[in-house]
């Protein structure tokens, strides 16, 4: 679809050394029913050929290229360049539905939301086949007992290629912390959540989370104990803006998000194997009976998810909206010239 009033979409596309991949994720985005107004593909100092395989698209991908300087760096180069009136980030190594821009940009269009989000799921991609590993993550909305910040402090997350936004709100949001990896993501969407954004959920088409074990540009380069200290630092950020903003949250959500933080400290403390006033604040240690009460509350919660996951094949909380996948998604993937497999 392509007309003078069509909603104009930039697509922001962070690669390094995907060189066997990324050519097929712009060929996807390249086939949608609304034709992306830019592709921009930010090469983060690929040392593979990425960049000759992004190049053979010529004029319908516009390529940046930049010294390494990870995934945040990347996609605000991109940001800073979009013209579109909506932004949909895609990693270099994903896949979704051809109606995906379409369906959401329509939505956003006709809502005047500012974030659209739909249904998305794990899949090992390779050799025109996806088979599906999971249930279908947000196959509907979040609840409406509660705001999105809350259940973002909850635990719920989605991964930004099932999202789309209208680029004036994220002008009013800022750009992407370069000091985070691979919480940058996670810190951005907080930083949204703070504004109250409208979102609006989109549940026809889908996006394809591809499964491998190497050369995520997220995971490139970082050990555990560098994750550990970067997954701390993300909730040291966080407490510190929610206490910046005032922000009022219920009894549970308090709680929730301080275990969060008990379990940051004490995974980087196993990691490190240091005295835990070598590696974070004092103010982080927790007297006996906090302690006591926050290994009760994640073993319940351990507990719970195995028996959602023994019950219905899903442990996540009612936020994610886990379901099966639908006849209609498997038609999407196979109009996608995929062949779904289980």
């Amino acid at each position: 679809m392509n007309s003078s009033d069509s909603p104009r979409v930039s697509v922001v596309i962070p690669n390094y050394n995907r060189a066997n991949l990324v050519g097929e994720t712009i060929e996807n985005l390249l086939l949608q029913t609304l034709t992306p107004a830019e592709l921009i593909v930010v090469d983060d100092g690929s040392t593979d050929d990425s960049v000759a395989v992004i190049k053979k698209f010529g004029s319908k991908v516009k390529l940046i290229c930049q010294t390494n300087q990870g995934p945040g760096a990347a996609r605000n180069a991109g940001l800073s360049t979009a013209t579109g009136d909506y932004v949909q980030f895609f990693d270099s190594d994903d896949l979704c539905s051809l109606n995906k821009l379409e369906a959401q940009a329509k939505l956003l269009e006709c809502s005047g939301a500012d974030i659209a989000y739909s249904p998305w799921v794990p899949a090992c991609i390779e050799s025109r086949q996806v088979r599906i590993e999971k249930h279908v993550f947000q196959q509907r909305g979040l609840p409406q007992e509660f705001n999105s910040l809350t259940y973002f402090l909850r635990g719920w997350v989605s991964v930004f290629q099932a999202l789309m936004f209208r680029r004036s709100f994220l002008q009013k949001v800022g750009v992407y912390r370069t000091d985070l990896m691979p919480s940058e993501d996670s810190e951005f969407l907080f930083r949204m959540l703070l504004q109250q954004p409208e979102m609006r959920f989109c549940s026809d088409c889908l996006v394809l989370y591809r499964s491998h074990t190497g050369g995520q540009i997220t995971g490139s380069g970082t050990s555990s104990i560098h994750r550990a200290q970067d997954w701390y630092n993300f909730i040291e950020i966080v407490e510190s803006r929610l206490i910046e903003h005032q922000t009022q949250l219920d009894w549970f959500t308090r709680f929730k998000f301080a275990v969060m933080k008990w379990k940051a400290v004490k995974y980087l403390s196993n990691l490190t194997m240091y005295n835990l006033s070598r590696d974070v604040d004092h103010s982080v240690r927790t007297p006996i009976y906090q302690e006591l009460a926050f290994q009760a509350f994640d073993f319940i919660e351990k507990l719970q998810f195995h028996v959602r996951t023994k019950t219905t094949g899903a442990g996540y909380s009612q936020s994610y909206g886990t379901n099966w996948i639908t006849p209609q998604q498997l038609q999407l993937i196979e109009e996608m010239g995929y062949v779904p497999t289980f």
